[in-house]
């Protein structure tokens, strides 16, 4: 793209837009998404154990709620989410009519409590 001037340019960029909002319409491509985030940012939490590591953790964290927050206005997608538990960490205990938003903030408030050892016993 660097190649290209004035009026091309411009139109390579409107042409990429209106593509990415085509992406965005579909609820499968969105959650496609939301599995590779949520797997970095689980990934960066796992790495994150420890506290020396409170702050950079709770960023992290406070970034997958964010995205919980998200699913919770985006049905469509949560009910796609429905079949790809694992790939979220989720097992196989969603109870029946509950969100994958609602499961995914339960396993983070578990994960929490664990990593700063509150429920733990001596």
């Amino acid at each position: 793209m660097t190649e290209l001037s004035g009026r091309e340019r411009v139109v390579q960029v409107i042409d990429g837009m209106k593509r990415e909002n085509a992406a965005l319409q579909d609820p499968n491509v969105r959650a496609e998404r939301f599995v590779e985030r949520w797997q970095e940012l689980q990934g960066q939490r796992r790495e994150l154990r420890g506290w020396q590591h409170d702050d950079a953790r709770a960023k992290v964290e406070s970034q997958m709620n964010g995205l919980t927050k998200s699913l919770e206005r985006d049905p469509q997608v949560d009910s796609i989410l429905r079949n790809r538990r694992q790939e979220l960490g989720i097992g196989q205990e969603l109870r029946r009519g509950q969100s994958i938003a609602h499961q995914l903030q339960e396993e983070m408030t578990r994960g929490q409590r664990l990593s700063r050892g509150i429920g733990m016993e001596r």
